[in-house]
Formats: structure tokens, C-alpha cells, sequence
């Protein structure tokens, strides 16, 4: 590849030129180049607003079903539903991305889920809303959520410059951390605003619905390339084209590394979280306004992680980030196992939280300057693939374990875990990155 030049233009690896500004500003934009960079700013408004949106009906889509069924299995199995795809799809979209135009990917994935959801509250105020029809349009909603996650990570090398990798994904971190902190009480006021539950939850997949259809509007108006040039390897079959993305991860060392961390931080974080309400609520008997602090303290720390995470990526390798970042994980995890404390409970999860932007910037930024831009949806959606497959075993496991021993014993081992994790980094090739 040829080096960019600071000012002027400089060629890419597929011969474009493309147009290099002075780094040299003033404020925050001197600081943070990145937000003279009006096509990223476009993509990245797109999905905060589209983000934020999910967050809402993440909330509303259950309250609908259950104040529509009185069914707590029919509302668990909707949102169940929605996470199908994440892991049946993730694979051959991969494929499918690199050989396919991926800003017409995004666009379609963005107008599939804005089409679907929309048509729950067309079916109540005609009077024919089912309950099919809300599976059907979680399932074409977690499709969309597919295609377009790893069509934009596909993407971003091709929107911004490689300087401006760690902190493109830190603001695309910053994004699911605000919808994660912000979303879930703005669907719970939106729905409580309603007449009834039912009014209130349509208004809340509606909000969805049009924040899809503005992700795809801010799409429309970007103007560089979204992928290098194709060749005559993307009309492989597509088995072919998902082995050659599993042969380059399989013999990378370190990012055989990193998807195997990937799988163990999946299967230990959400059971953390399922672990600590319980021992919120069964055993400290904290009140519902207590733990929804406690988890808002986690959303904090997301925010607080992606605000400080290019800075670890510039003054740390790799190595020592995701060491620092799964070992202060497991040390959080352990200290709430032994807490009967609200306060080191919600302190524990701040912090847990906090590293976890930290190290998805450095290995995420890590991975695209290292994928060749034809391999870029494959290999990302196989490393994806590992965290989103073992989170629902580590669920299931958990949720048995918290019956049969309690709570705490099953952070300890979760904080065990984590910790043994860590180690992955001194004993392989990753510790030399």
C-alpha cells in the first residue's frame, strides 16, 4: 500500500486518489480530524439515530406482546426470535457483502427494517395486528440488523483514513453506548405516555421504524466508495468465498487470538449481568429503581470507555490493552461476587463496562487495517460470529447454575474466567502486537 500524504492527495491500494486535508485546526476539530470527515459524520448519524431507535422497541416490541397475549413465553420468544438470524446469517452475509455493493446493502437492510416495523402499527390502526406478524417483523428486523452491521464494519476502512480508524469506531462504540444508556428509558416513557400499553408500545416500534428509514436517508448522501474494486475472486461460489474468509482467520495467529477472546468475553459478560440482577433483587433485595441505577452506572461506564479509547490505542500496544482490559474486567466481576453493597455493585459495573469499548477499539481497529478490503466482510462477520454464538449458551449454563448454587458462586467463576482469558495474551503470539 502507498503511504498517504499528509496534505494534498495520495493514492489508495486500488489506484483512487483520494483528497487529504491539513491535519492542523483549531479546537476540536484539531484534535479529532475525524469530524471534518462529512461522510463518516453521515454514516455514524445514520446508526446513532437507527441505534437509538432499536433501543426503544427493544422495550416496546415486549410490552406489546405481552399486554396483547398476556404471555410472558409469547413476549420472551419475539425477542428471541429477533436473535436468530444474528447467528444463522452472519456467515453468508459476510460472503455476500464482499461480492455485493455494500452501501446498497446498507440502504436495503436499513428500508427492510424501517418496512417491517412499520407495518405493526399500519395492521393496528387498520384493526388486523397478529401476533405472526410481529414474529415476522422481529425476524426481518434481526435480518436487516445482519446485513447492515457487517456491511458498515466492512465499510468503514473505505470512509475514513487508517489514522482515523480508532476513533471512527470509538464514536461508533460511543453510539450503541448511548443507545444503551439513553434508549431503554425513552421506550419505557414513550410507552408509558400511551393511553393504554398497547398505544404507547406502537408509538415506540413507530419511533423505530422512521429512525431505519433516516439511517437510510443519511446513506444516500455519501459520496465516496464503499469497497476497493472487485475481482474476478468475488463471483466464487459461496461456499468457497465463506472458507477463504475462515482460512485467512485460521492462519492469522493473532486473530485466531481474538476471535477465541471473543468467544470467551461473550460467554462470560451477559451472564455477568443476568447474575447480578438476581443477586440485586433475591438476595440484597434492592428495589427496582435501585438496580436500574446499578445497570445505569454500566451504560455510564460504556460512554466513559468509548470517550477514553483512542487514547489507550495510541499509547498502548494491543496486547497490553486487552490484557488490561479482560483482567480489570474479571477483577470488577469479582468484586461485586463478594459485595452486599449498591454502590460497589453499581462501581463494579461501571468499571466492567469501561473496558470493554477500550478493547473492542483496539482490536477492532487492529483487524480492519490488517483484512484486505475483499476479505473484510467474511473474515469480520466469522469474528463477530464467535461472541454473538456463545452468548446464549453462557446464558442458559448460568441460569442453571444460579438455581442450583446462587449467584455469587456463579460471578466468581464468571471472574475466574475472565481472568484465565487474559492469559491467552501471554501465552500466544498476541502478546508481541
Amino acid at each position: 500500500m502507498v503511504a498517504r500524504t499528509r496534505n494534498g492527495a495520495g493514492p489508495t491500494d486500488d489506484g483512487q486518489i483520494v483528497r487529504q486535508t491539513s491535519t492542523r485546526s483549531y479546537g476540536l476539530l484539531g484534535r479529532w480530524p475525524i469530524l471534518r470527515n462529512t461522510d463518516f459524520l453521515l454514516l455514524w448519524s445514520g446508526q446513532t439515530v437507527s441505534v437509538l431507535g432499536n433501543q426503544v422497541s427493544s422495550i416496546a416490541l415486549p410490552l406489546l406482546v405481552l399486554a396483547l397475549t398476556g404471555s410472558a413465553a409469547q413476549a420472551g420468544a419475539v425477542s428471541a426470535v429477533r436473535l436468530v438470524p444474528y447467528t444463522v446469517l452472519f456467515l453468508p452475509a459476510g460472503a455476500m457483502i464482499d461480492r455485493w455493493n455494500r452501501r446498497v446493502v446498507m440502504m436495503l437492510a436499513d428500508t427492510l427494517r424501517g418496512v417491517a416495523l412499520g407495518a405493526v402499527p399500519i395492521a393496528f390502526f387498520s384493526g388486523h395486528l397478529a401476533i405472526w406478524l410481529l414474529y415476522t417483523a422481529v425476524l426481518a428486523e434481526g435480518t436487516g440488523f445482519v446485513f447492515y452491521t457487517i456491511a458498515q464494519i466492512a465499510s468503514l476502512p473505505r470512509i475514513v483514513a487508517n489514522e482515523q480508524l480508532a476513533p471512527a469506531t470509538a464514536m461508533n462504540e460511543g453510539s450503541h453506548s448511548f443507545g444503551t444508556l439513553v434508549g431503554p428509558g425513552l421506550g419505557g416513557w414513550i410507552v408509558s405516555m400511551g393511553r393504554t400499553i398497547v398505544s404507547g408500545a406502537i408509538v415506540g416500534v413507530s419511533v423505530d421504524a422512521i429512525s431505519y428509514f433516516a439511517s437510510v436517508l443519511s446513506l444516500a448522501f455519501i459520496r465516496t466508495s464503499f469497497q476497493a474494486h472487485r475481482t474476478a475472486a468475488t463471483a466464487a461460489p459461496l461456499v468457497q468465498q465463506i472458507r477463504s474468509g475462515l482460512t485467512f482467520l485460521l492462519r492469522h495467529p493473532h486473530l485466531r487470538v481474538l476471535a477465541l477472546l471473543g468467544a470467551n468475553i461473550g460467554l462470560f459478560i451477559i451472564p455477568a449481568d443476568l447474575a447480578a440482577i438476581v443477586l440485586s433483587r433475591n438476595e440484597l433485595h434492592f428495589s427496582a429503581q435501585v438496580i436500574g441505577l446499578i445497570f445505569s452506572a454500566g451504560g455510564l461506564g460504556a460512554l466513559i470507555g468509548s470517550a477514553v479509547a483512542p487514547w489507550f490505542k495510541r499509547r498502548f500496544k494491543l496486547s497490553h490493552v486487552t490484557y488490561l482490559a479482560v483482567t480489570v474486567e474479571g477483577l470488577s466481576v469479582a468484586a461485586m461476587a463478594v459485595t452486599s453493597s449498591a454502590v460497589v455493585l453499581g462501581a463494579g459495573m461501571l468499571v466492567e463496562t469501561m473496558m470493554i469499548p477500550i478493547y473492542n477499539v483496539s482490536q477492532a481497529t487492529y483487524r480492519l487495517r490488517l483484512i484486505p478490503d475483499e476479505l473484510q466482510g467474511r473474515v469480520n462477520s466469522v469474528i463477530r460470529l464467535f461472541p454473538v454464538a456463545s452468548q446464549p449458551a453462557g446464558v442458559a449454563v448460568a441460569g442453571v447454575l444460579i438455581g442450583v448454587v446462587g449467584p455469587r458462586p456463579v460471578l466468581a467463576v464468571i471472574a475466574a474466567g475472565l481472568i484465565a482469558s487474559s492469559l491467552l495474551v501471554r501465552l500466544t503470539s498476541l502478546r508481541n502486537v
